[in-house]
């Protein structure tokens, strides 16, 4: 419920503009992008947080607005420059105000400035009774195609069953907010533009995917046929059927991307690479995947994915190419030794990669770990730690195979 969100987060009022230190870490770490071997970001939904040395030192950029609360809840960066930041916000005046109190922070210059908006807000669903709040719930995604063209999906509160939300866009950098009409939107969930009229979103309670051509003016559902490999009841699935599960595409440039489908032939699941050439008109089957559990991330033509046992003792790095001039296959375990692994299920939806090549990297599972040697060793530099930083070691092996015998797709 959002007025218990609003009555935590007026907490972290007292402590926007102070040092980056431990106090700013009773949140975990939400997300992050690694931009360079170097530069790259993390929230942890108080605070924005910098770093220009690979995550040893971090500074606070959260744009400070001219309310009682606010939470950063969604950032996007197109380079180590320049960037954009959704803000919640409230003033504790009056709950329908606060309802749609929204802010846009953008920079040039990595967050040393700030400009702000205050785009109008509707809720599709105007609240009446504030005992049983079904208003916006605070979660929103945010991304840009370009410097000019940009997106955001505000989630509201409501029945898990149903995903639901509304979008805004800008033709101008963010100066600017446009609010799309009433059920334009399949679903409010994780979403990607790869060019100003081209995207793509995924989610929702049955992980469905959707597309548009037309910068989110309208939306069609994608359903990606498996191959003669991969069996299942009926194709297409009835309207009582079980549709496929999609993962979000990854585009390498404005016409090759990738898609991962897991199917259900009423005993397993299958997951299955797919890609396209024709930014998503066809698409092409590639491979059945193995069994690969854990966070998962797709980078220049590779496959990368990161587990841990039940024990929570290790982290396993794996490299899939998926191109011709991909670097080979290949896996890595390193012992934890000291470093806190809270997510046994590594993928499961709040876990997260972000690679720069196939050496550099980061792990988000609450913590914010790194790698430099392509997960031979790990570090933790999560913002805010007390201490010093702790590192995990491994030994490379050779061939794919090995390291993945007892994965499985998350």
């Amino acid at each position: 419920m959002r007025q218990s969100s609003l009555i935590l987060g007026l907490l972290a009022v007292f402590l926007i503009g102070v040092p980056v230190s431990a106090q700013q870490m009773a949140s975990p770490i939400q997300s992050m992008k690694l931009l360079t071997a170097d530069v790259g970001w993390a929230s942890n939904g108080q605070t924005l947080f910098w770093t220009t040395d690979g995550g040893k030192h971090w500074k606070d950029i959260t744009p400070k607005l001219a309310h009682k609360w606010q939470a950063v809840s969604s950032v996007s960066f197109l380079n180590t420059s320049t960037g954009w930041a959704l803000l919640n916000c409230a003033d504790h005046r009056d709950p329908k105000i606060d309802d749609v109190c929204f802010e846009f922070a953008s920079t040039t210059d990595a967050g040393e400035s700030w400009s702000v908006v205050h785009p109008k807000v509707v809720d599709p669903i105007p609240q009446t009774d504030f005992d049983d709040w079904t208003g916006f719930s605070g979660t929103t995604f945010l991304n840009f195609s370009d410097s000019e063209h940009g997106w955001a999906i505000l989630k509201r509160s409501g029945n898990t069953a149903v995903s639901s939300g509304v979008m805004l866009r800008t033709t101008d950098g963010g100066k600017t907010w446009t609010q799309t009409p009433k059920d334009t939107l399949p679903m409010a969930d994780h979403f990607h533009f790869v060019t100003a009229k081209d995207g793509w979103i995924a989610g929702g309670p049955d992980q469905t995917l959707y597309a548009t051509h037309d910068a989110g003016a309208t939306w069609r559902r994608v359903a990606v046929k498996p191959p003669a490999e991969v069996k299942v009841g009926m194709w297409p699935p009835t309207q009582n059927g079980i549709w496929p599960d999609y993962q979000l595409p990854v585009f390498e440039d404005a016409k090759r991307g990738f898609l991962i489908g897991s199917y259900w032939n009423g005993t397993k699941s299958t997951s299955v690479l797919f890609s396209t050439n024709d930014l998503g008109s066809t698409w092409k089957f590639d491979k059945v995947l193995p069994d690969i559990n854990g966070a998962i991330a797709i980078f220049r033509g590779t496959l990368f994915a990161v587990s841990t046992p039940r024990g929570m003792d290790k982290l396993t790095f794996t490299r899939m190419p998926l191109d011709e001039n991909a670097t080979a296959a290949g896996s890595v375990t390193a012992d934890i030794h000291g470093i806190r692994i809270k997510h046994y299920n590594l993928g499961g939806g709040y876990d997260e990669i972000s690679m720069i090549d196939d050496t550099y990297g980061w792990l988000l599972a609450d913590e914010l770990l790194a790698t430099s040697d392509g997960g031979a060793s790990w570090s933790d530099i999560t913002p805010g730690q007390a201490s010093g930083v702790p590192q995990v070691h491994g030994e490379v092996k050779n061939t794919y195979q090995q390291g993945v015998r007892s994965c499985r797709l998350g």
